[in-house]
């Protein structure tokens, strides 16, 4: 092994040493290794294939992935919730848990999206909620949140949140995070109440090594009141 660098062995020339380096390492230090250099840039490429595929997170959840993304974008449907969070951070615990908010403001698009998961196998308990077993047997359940007025989904996404770790979201053609510098590589998340306000998200932080920190009640928090956009320097 003379001669082979950190990049060789990330490298699918060294695949089998590649699989079982690259699930070591955080979106951190996979972003530390792409600024080091060119040399490490096949590993996003690896990563989109495998760790990044969309269609592979949501195999779990329906029989046809692409067929849900083509519903997904009819509806202008967002998936929210901790089960986006730990895809970006390539978390083992996975949520049994989906969040879908319908982002136009028709009754009609809502029903199509119903209409899909009965045909994929879900039991409606109401509009809202839907569930079925996945192939090993656990319960998954998809909570389905309807168009609010003529709003589209994302400001219903961020009205939600709790906690700056819950800003993320996946559209039927990209997944978006607006504080990935806290959330997956400080390891932190700053709580938009002066006390925990979600104890379910504040033990999900906990499992996945989040500190979670709270503001002085009063505070003026500012990833509440500076302007964000989607894709800006920060997202």
């Amino acid at each position: 092994m003379t001669g082979v660098s950190l990049a060789d062995l990330l490298s699918p020339r060294f695949a089998p040493i590649q699989e079982r380096l690259l699930p070591l390492l955080g979106p951190g230090e996979i972003v530390t290794l792409l600024m080091t250099s060119k040399q490490f840039s096949k590993i996003k490429e690896e990563l989109r294939r495998k760790n990044y595929d969309i269609n592979r997170l949501l195999k779990r959840w329906f029989r046809d992935p692409v067929a849900f993304r083509s519903t997904q974008a009819q509806c202008d449907a967002l998936i929210a919730g901790a089960l986006v969070r730990q895809y970006f951070s390539r978390s083992t615990h996975l949520s049994d848990s989906m969040e879908l908010y319908i982002g136009k403001c028709r009754v009609e698009h809502e029903n199509i999206m119903i209409t899909f998961f009965k045909e994929d196998g879900y039991t409606g308990h109401s509009k809202t909620t839907h569930t079925k077993p996945d192939v090993n047997g656990k319960e998954l359940t998809t909570w389905l949140y309807p168009p609010c007025r003529h709003e589209p989904p994302v400001p219903a996404v961020l009205l939600r949140a709790s906690m700056t770790s819950e800003l993320n979201f996946i559209s039927c053609s990209k997944a978006y995070s607006l504080t990935p510098r806290a959330t997956f590589i400080r390891k932190e998340a700053y709580s938009f109440a002066a006390e925990r306000s979600s104890e379910v998200v504040f033990q999900q932080n906990i499992v996945e090594g989040i500190q979670t920190k709270f503001c002085a009640a009063g505070s003026d928090f500012k990833l509440r009141c500076r302007r964000r956009r989607v894709k800006d320097r920060d997202t």
